[in-house]
């Protein structure tokens, strides 16, 4: 491997699932990398768990606890502040690491040491080659998944490239993506710089048991649709990105429900309605088709009478067979603790 490696994990509360995270880490460690926990002001300092039982932790593990609570995408973005390696692994806290995470680190490393960003693949993406993307354009064009390039836990990054670009991380904060909003402007930038979407495995997705500890589908979609106001960016690289953005055919549906059920819980669906109406301004302006159209006029009729629209759909879902689906819809949470 070329150069030094740290791994950065930004972390809030969920101690055990850290420890979880560090106790995957221990048996691959021998000296070759160091772990940096930004700690977020969590309820309880993880300093006292870890020393006690991980396993030599001093040796290889730093923690840094934030004297004021800074929020989840303002820790993200400290982690490049606080990264002093060559290369940096930002690592969720809560993420299921596989055994040979690190070894796959350094081959690859080894193999594209002229690389300024590499995307693994995980469970949320089918990735059957390594493709080598060069510049903005080349990378919007070569993702096979946002998702999984958006997931924190599939990334490393040539630290040196991207502290010139820690004011964009903090500035994109509101998106719950700084670390692509600072990919984006280096690529977009430097079109010579590369990266490289692996076929290699480090890391998978793992959903939290607990609802309130899972990503609000509503709050990322609001907060992603800014990415497609990023400075610089072409008409061209912007329809792209609003349509990795939509790659789930679904998500227009998704967002609708979920906000209605925010929405019959409140004395107006107004609120909810200027939400969606946002989001679908932003992430369908570059789908013309009729029928997007139709349901971009549609959609926000149901919350002008939410409670009634709630139990026509239900009537309508539970004469499908697919009551289960709106409940699942309706259970996502609108805003996690994990913020």
């Amino acid at each position: 491997m070329t150069g030094t490696l740290q791994v950065l994990i930004p972390n809030f509360n969920r101690q055990e699932c850290l420890l979880t995270v560090l106790g995957k880490l221990r048996p691959q460690w021998h000296g070759q990398f160091e772990v940096v926990i930004l700690d977020d002001q969590s309820r309880i300092d993880p300093e006292t768990a870890i020393f006690s039982q991980i396993s030599e932790a001093r040796s290889w593990v730093q923690i840094i606890r934030h004297p004021v609570r800074v929020g989840l995408a303002a820790n993200i973005t400290f982690c490049f502040v606080h990264s002093t390696a060559d290369w940096m692994w930002l690592l969720g806290n809560d993420d299921e690491v596989l055994p040979n995470a690190i070894s796959t680190i350094e081959q690859t490393l080894t193999e594209h040491p002229e690389a300024a960003f590499v995307n693994f693949c995980s469970n949320l993406v089918a990735r059957q080659v390594t493709s080598q993307a060069t510049g903005l354009d080349e990378l919007l064009r070569l993702v096979d998944s946002y998702p999984n390039l958006n997931f924190i836990s599939t990334g490393l990054y040539k630290i040196a490239r991207f502290r010139p670009y820690i004011a964009t991380g903090f500035h994109s904060g509101y998106t719950f993506s700084p670390h692509l909003a600072m990919l984006f402007s280096l690529l977009r930038d430097h079109p010579d710089e590369t990266a490289i979407l692996s076929v290699g495995r480090i890391c998978d997705h793992k959903p939290a048991a607990d609802l309130r500890e899972r990503w609000s589908h509503v709050d990322f979609a609001y907060g992603a649709a800014a990415m497609l106001e990023m400075q610089g960016l072409t008409f061209e690289q912007r329809r792209r990105l609003a349509e990795l953005l939509v790659q789930s055919a679904k998500v227009h549906e998704f967002l609708t429900i979920s906000l209605l059920d925010e929405a019959r819980k409140e004395s107006s669906g107004q609120p909810s309605r200027f939400i969606l109406e946002s989001i679908s301004q932003r992430y369908f302006y570059f789908d013309r088709s009729l029928l997007r159209r139709l349901k971009t006029h549609l959609y926000p009729l149901l919350f002008l009478f939410p409670q009634l629209s709630w139990w026509l759909l239900r009537a309508v879902f539970k004469m499908l067979g697919k009551e289960d689906g709106l409940d699942k819809y309706a259970q996502a949470p609108r805003q996690g603790s994990w913020r």
